[in-house]
């Protein structure tokens, strides 16, 4: 199976498998999507998709199987223009489509090569070459592509950046060659007119000082910024350089309750908790209990670092709010711009887990997931000037750069935040742009028992 891009492209792959003996459909997604459908040589059978909704390719896959027999190898061919909106519903399409081509994939793996493949249109050298014509969300394919390589060890798992400057003829050759590349230990290549290449990962011990320039005007949008390691960092940044932080989080500062404050440990809390909603007439279950609790302790670890930040000199202001929400997060930060002053500097760290294996993923997490780390950052940029942007920071994930066994999801946000990264930095050169791929750390979205691991993405 082939996703159709609209151009020679398929066309002409779909007919070089056929000459080998393949049994090719082209799946074409809907005119809203992609409009062009090129006429098809004879042998080349088309699946159209009336829309992307994920009930419909079940229905249409169904069909496949029942009239072609089960798919054993799929490449998808990222069209070469899209919206944003446009290049995230492929984005979440093809990502549907792995999960529910996990079993078929996996089966025929058994007999022989099964491929999982996606080609996407960078810029040929996996997005940090010196361009910024791209679309980064389609960046996000290589998270894909990477995280079903360790999710399913049998079938043959590769994403391909080629470049635009290179002819169709060209484009279907370097497809072929990695279609039968012997080599299982490489996940991803880009071919440009320079040639082949592929990323690896390296130590990095540099510390650049060159953008030195933060000082006590220096204004910073942080989310997931009140608690956890992301308000840990601008503690740090508080010590050293006392600035301005605008602290955004998706927890609600609330008045404690009076029964709550002459006790700091959990269990403590929990007792009384339960005491005082007992003696009110109420029947808490634990549930209720452990998310008052939770409630509480999240309040006061929010308030200890709005004062921490003050008391090494810098200044915090909380707010509460959705970032997914881009009307709401301009609304709630123009009285805090007006009294800090225009923003200059953003560290994205928030960011929503759903580990689960690709065949259990469903739509609801891929929207949690995506909106929190993409669309956040897309709405953050839309609130500021970006001319007056001197530090970008990204907290993405090693899962983005490497794959991570039940991170599909995760993965394709982070490695977009990868791409997106490099191609502000060619845009914006005097920014400094960090993209950070933590692994997991003690205070973040893992448990205690995991330990910490990072890597830095220089841009």
């Amino acid at each position: 199976m082939i996703t159709d891009d609209g151009t020679t492209v398929s066309v002409q792959l779909a007919q070089s498998l056929v000459n080998q003996g393949w049994k090719v459909i082209l799946l074409s997604f809907p005119e809203s999507i992609v409009e062009e459908k090129l006429p098809l040589p004879k042998g080349i059978n088309r699946v159209s998709l009336i829309d992307m909704s994920e009930e419909h390719f079940k229905q249409q896959l169904s069909w496949i199987a029942n009239n072609y027999g089960a798919v054993g190898g799929f490449i998808h061919l990222n069209p070469l223009s899209m919206s944003n909106n446009t290049a995230k519903v492929i984005l979440k399409q093809v990502f549907l489509i792995a999960k529910y081509l996990q079993k078929s994939l996996n089966t025929a793996a058994k007999k022989g090569r099964s491929w999982f493949v996606t080609v996407s249109r960078l810029d040929g050298e996996l997005g940090i070459g010196n361009q910024t014509s791209f679309n980064p969300i389609g960046g996000g394919l290589f998270g894909l592509t990477k995280t079903l390589n360790l999710e399913w060890e049998k079938v043959f798992c590769r994403a391909i950046d080629i470049s635009i400057n290179l002819e169709t003829q060209v484009v279907v050759d370097s497809i072929i060659t990695e279609l039968y590349d012997p080599n299982n230990f490489i996940y991803e290549v880009g071919y440009s007119p320079q040639g082949r290449v592929t990323l690896v990962g390296e130590d990095d011990l540099i510390v650049d000082n060159s953008h030195n320039s933060i000082s006590q005007d220096t204004v910073f949008l942080v989310t997931g910024g009140g608690r956890g390691i992301t308000a840990q960092c601008t503690i740090k940044l508080a010590k050293y350089c006392q600035c301005k932080f605008i602290l955004l989080g998706r927890s609600q500062l609330k008045d404690e309750p009076e029964w709550a404050k002459n006790y700091s440990d959990e269990i403590e809390l929990k007792k009384q908790a339960f005491s005082v909603l007992n003696s009110q007439g109420e029947k808490p279950n634990p549930a209720e209990i452990h998310k008052l609790v939770r409630e509480i302790l999240a309040n006061r670890e929010i308030e200890n670092n709005l004062q921490q930040i003050k008391l090494l000199g810098g200044q915090a202001e909380y707010l509460s709010v959705d970032i997914t929400d881009n009307i709401n997060l301009a609304f709630r930060l123009d009285d805090v711009v007006e009294k800090f002053g225009k923003i200059t500097g953003i560290i994205h760290g928030a960011g929503i887990l759903a580990d689960k294996l690709i065949e259990n993923k469903t739509e609801v997490d891929f929207e949690r997931v995506y909106s929190t780390k993409v669309a956040g950052l897309e709405n953050l940029l839309n609130c500021v000037n970006e001319n007056h942007i001197k530090h970008l920071i990204l907290f993405s994930s090693a899962a983005g750069f490497y794959g991570n066994i039940g991170q599909s999801d995760y993965a394709i946000a982070n490695e977009i935040l990868n791409k997106f990264a490099h191609q502000f930095k060619y845009k914006y050169p005097e920014c400094q742009v960090i993209s950070f791929n933590w692994g997991p750390w003690e205070s973040g979205m893992v448990t205690p028992e995991i330990g910490r691991a990072s890597c830095r993405e220089r841009v």
